[in-house]
């Protein structure tokens, strides 16, 4: 093209088959070339998500030039991320926990018999395929397998056994692949070693029956002796999915979730098994693991976390009384909670504390709370605002603003998700009142 004038040229990245938000931060913008540049460049961020899943592509795009530029053929390229994250490892393989019980992980990850006869086949992912190999992370650790493709769904199991605590943790990883939304059917099953001696010890809402409601259940056959007392933790209630089913008959036990996943989406479902030397053992447990302690988020990143759906942090908040996880699920993943609390990543002049009382994006600056058009007519005001979704929004006026005090009127709350709020009554009988004006947002 034409170097002796300045020319623009709109640049931007797509899926090729990496996945945005999982494997690299999505970029757009505009490349300017000044007069006589012949050369410009935009940055990509690649993302480790600790996943095994070979080298994945990015498709870059030009477009749009300006200034009598023009575009050669072709004017898009493929950006190749080479995964770095694992080691082959032949399947099965044998793992022992930091208490010595087996889980011999089969080739399709689920759990072959355990120690002293615990399972006939435990965690068993319905519909997932056996594989020859799988990879290693997490320093050996934790088991990666998969990915198998069902229904444009792509399915990776993951699963750790750490060195210094007895148990082992599941996550079923699910991406959409397709092009339309996808309802993909997650359940677990295991037949238990015990057998026709098996009974249910206890479950996490005190009784001896299996439900939907349930986050734990222990099973056993005799206590202290006879096969392993069995844990299975399936859920908290910090998540934003419960089981859609569970099952128990004497020697089985299952559940299910339906995850419902847009193009291009990846959630997981997440759950734990623990081998124990006694009920007491088992049924104190559940609880810690239900709570996600005993470094049961050993190796997860922040994006990992926000994926799955059956389990959520427990409410912990910054000195600011921001919620970890609201910092977490915009990508905030500074492990000093403080310092990211009163960051101000989108440049819109608030800190992230305050978006959150707002109820608006921390990391997208047009999403700041504000008014962006106000009408008066006569006895009537439009004031129309943006921003927020879920915070309590209000509006107050006041006749004047003297030094002795101002008298604010609440004149319109909120209820859920409006984000324009129009044509209401200031002040019967007042024509063209000389008014002000503020908009509240709070929890």
């Amino acid at each position: 093209g034409n170097t002796n004038q300045a020319v623009t040229v709109d640049f931007a990245t797509s899926n090729g088959t990496a996945t945005a938000g999982s494997d690299y931060a999505a970029t757009h913008g505009t490349l300017t070339f000044a007069e006589g540049q012949v050369a410009a460049s935009f940055a990509v961020s690649i993302l480790d998500n600790a996943l095994a899943e070979g080298d994945e592509t990015v498709i870059l795009w030009l477009g749009n030039p300006t200034g009598g530029g023009t575009l050669g053929e072709p004017h898009d390229a493929t950006l190749t991320i080479e995964d770095d994250d694992a080691a082959s490892v032949a399947l099965p393989v044998n793992l022992y926990d930091g208490d010595s019980y087996l889980w011999d992980i089969r080739q399709d990850g689920n759990i072959a018999n355990g120690t002293s006869d615990a399972y006939d086949g435990g965690h068993v992912l319905s519909g997932f395929p056996s594989f020859a190999s799988g990879a290693l992370l997490s320093g050996g650790r934790e088991v990666v397998i998969g990915p198998a493709t069902n229904a444009g769904v792509v399915t990776t199991r993951r699963i750790y056994v750490p060195a210094d605590q007895a148990y082992a943790r599941f996550v079923e990883v699910l991406r959409n692949a397709g092009a339309s939304t996808a309802t993909n059917r997650v359940r677990l099953d295991t037949n238990l070693g015990s057998d026709s001696s098996t009974v249910i010890v206890g479950t996490s809402d005190g009784n001896a029956a299996f439900e939907t409601g349930d986050n734990w259940i222990v099973t056993d056959d005799t206590d202290g002796s006879g096969d392993p007392t069995i844990l299975h933790v399936i859920a908290n209630d910090h998540g934003r999915q419960r089981p859609s089913v569970v099952s128990y008959s004497t020697g089985s036990l299952g559940y299910e979730y339906q995850v419902v996943l847009l193009p291009g989406e990846t959630k997981s479902v997440m759950h734990f098994g623990a081998q124990n030397p006694d009920r007491n053992t088992a049924t104190n447990k559940g609880p810690v693991l239900t709570e996600l302690g005993l470094g049961a988020l050993a190796g997860l990143s922040a994006e990992e976390l926000a994926q799955i759906v059956n389990f959520g942090l427990p409410d912990a908040r910054t000195s600011l009384g921001t919620p970890i996880a609201w910092l977490q699920s915009y990508g905030l993943t500074n492990s000093d909670w403080e310092t990211e609390d009163i960051g101000d990543l989108d440049g819109d002049g608030m800190q992230a504390w305050q978006e959150y009382v707002a109820d608006t994006d921390p990391t997208i600056r047009e999403s700041v709370l504000s008014v962006i058009g106000v009408g008066l007519d006569g006895n009537q005001v439009r004031l129309d605002w943006k921003g927020g979704r879920w915070a309590t929004q209000y509006i107050e006026v006041s006749g004047s603003l003297m030094p002795t005090g101002v008298d604010w009127q609440c004149i319109r709350t909120n209820g859920v998700l409006p984000t324009v709020v129009t044509n209401f009554v200031i002040w019967n009988g007042v024509t063209n009142p000389t008014l002000f004006y503020r908009i509240k947002a709070e929890r």
